[in-house]
């Protein structure tokens, strides 16, 4: 039963994570260095891991598009939730991660 204690402890925390949508000037950014046009909402959490929210499609491409399938390793919760009939994700990283690493600093630099 430790597992579901951690596990609703990462849950409490991701829920609690403000999240932001991604401008436009970044979507262009993004656009122009990965060559597709992602749309996703991203912010970390109060254990610094790096979230990402999204529908679930989205992130499989993100995961080819932007090399964020090396990361798998490193996700510490992955949540999917269907609505509508469309799955949506919040996906936790933990601080290692340095594709994420590399991505928040690119859409920092691109506001």
């Amino acid at each position: 039963m430790e597992s579901f204690n951690r596990f609703d402890e990462i849950v409490d925390i991701v829920q609690r994570t403000k999240t932001i949508a991604i401008t436009d000037s970044q979507k262009e950014a993004l656009k122009k260095k990965y060559k597709f046009t992602p749309h996703f909402e991203y912010g970390m959490d109060e254990e610094s891991r790096y979230v990402i929210r999204t529908t679930k499609e989205m992130h499989d491409q993100m995961e080819y598009y932007m090399a964020l399938e090396h990361e798998r390793e490193l996700i510490d919760l992955l949540m999917e939730a269907e609505i509508d009939r469309v799955v949506y994700v919040s996906v936790s990283y933990g601080t290692d991660a340095l594709h994420l690493k590399e991505l928040f600093q690119f859409l920092a630099e691109n506001q």
